[in-house]
């Protein structure tokens, strides 16, 4: 279990109901019980294409969200972007949608491989280039490493905005307690975490100076989501986060929107933030295990997070929190009346 900042320390009080929720044996039968509900929409779906075409709308819906709020595709003259994990294509059809002289690239698991099918509309294919591919196979270290799979010809910082939103699939259990995935007999947190971190890796090579990055994270009380926070509002010269309320509102996931990619505070410390992550992208590969509470500390340790950070998490965090507690407490009434 990776650990989480103190409640006690960034002091909202959605946030101690959230943490109420969960100490509860009853909270957290039904907690699990609709986040197992949910995760199973969202991997069965590469295998339902009504579920498929469902999420691929609830994605355009989710970005719409975040387009309402921030104007992220307002550019007259166009833009480049790249979709980490794009399919089945909702973001990417959303933007290529509201703006015509935009040019998209997209990154995504092979269908065979257990990746959502590409249902991208077909007027806005020619504007797009799709590559297949694990994102956790490419070769992304500082030390070339056998067996990886070299990263398509894209050249770095070309994209003015890169969506990172890539998720390990939950396709089997092996032995009733550990989730693998049937490609590599993998658990599923250990992907997971390797996937998080080639997704950063690939982000802060690919996007312009002066770009966009946006990324999906869970909780940002959780150390590592507050820790990669904390670093985009160091690199960027603007960050703020979103969580959207027609997907997963009772879920802890959220997005962060950094703008301004290189113009932050603490830009200057870009390029060895990159190194770290390469170096840590190695040890996760060799070693096979999951993400540790210091391994990145060479970021941003714990107890600046939790004291003189803390307020701007909070400030950061709070809506996040709002919502997801407003929805659990509907979900609550829910079960109360029996659905």
């Amino acid at each position: 279990m990776q650990s989480v900042l103190s409640s006690a320390s960034l002091g909202h009080p959605a946030l101690h109901k959230l943490d109420r929720y969960r100490k509860g044996h009853l909270q957290q039968a039904q907690n699990r019980a609709q986040r197992e509900y949910q995760q199973k929409l969202a991997d069965s779906s590469s295998n339902d294409p009504q579920l498929q075409v469902n999420w691929f709308q609830s994605m355009k819906y989710a970005f719409e969200e975040m387009d309402d709020v921030f104007k992220l595709v307002n550019a007259p003259d166009g833009f480049h972007f790249l979709d980490v994990g794009c399919c089945p294509g909702g973001f990417s059809s959303y933007i290529l949608e509201r703006n015509l002289k935009t040019l998209g690239t997209g990154l995504s698991l092979e269908v065979s491989k257990g990746g959502h099918d590409f249902l991208l509309e077909e007027q806005y294919r020619h504007r797009y280039e799709l590559v297949w591919g694990d994102i956790t196979s490419y070769q992304l270290g500082n030390v070339p490493l056998p067996g990886r799979t070299p990263f398509p010809p894209i050249h770095p910082s070309t994209f003015a905005l890169v969506l990172l939103d890539g998720h390990p699939l939950r396709t089997s259990v092996s032995d009733g307690s550990t989730t693998k995935n049937p490609q590599t007999d993998q658990p599923v947190h250990i992907i997971g975490d390797c996937l998080l971190i080639s997704q950063l890796i690939i982000g802060l090579t690919t996007v312009a100076q002066g770009g966009t990055v946006i990324i999906k994270l869970s909780r940002p009380e959780r150390l590592i989501s507050a820790q990669l926070m904390w670093l985009f509002d160091s690199l960027a010269a603007d960050i703020r986060t979103w969580k959207p309320v027609c997907i997963h509102a009772t879920r802890g996931t959220f997005y962060l929107i950094a703008r301004g990619m290189g113009f932050g505070v603490n830009a200057v410390m870009y390029d060895g933030v990159l190194q770290g992550l390469k170096a840590l992208w190695e040890e996760l590969i060799l070693s096979q295990r999951r993400l540790r509470d210091n391994d990145l500390d060479f970021i941003i340790e714990k107890a600046v997070l939790q004291g003189p950070y803390s307020g701007r998490l909070t400030a950061l965090s709070a809506h996040i929190w709002e919502v997801q507690e407003a929805a659990w407490k509907g979900w609550r009434q829910q079960v109360k009346n029996g659905f």
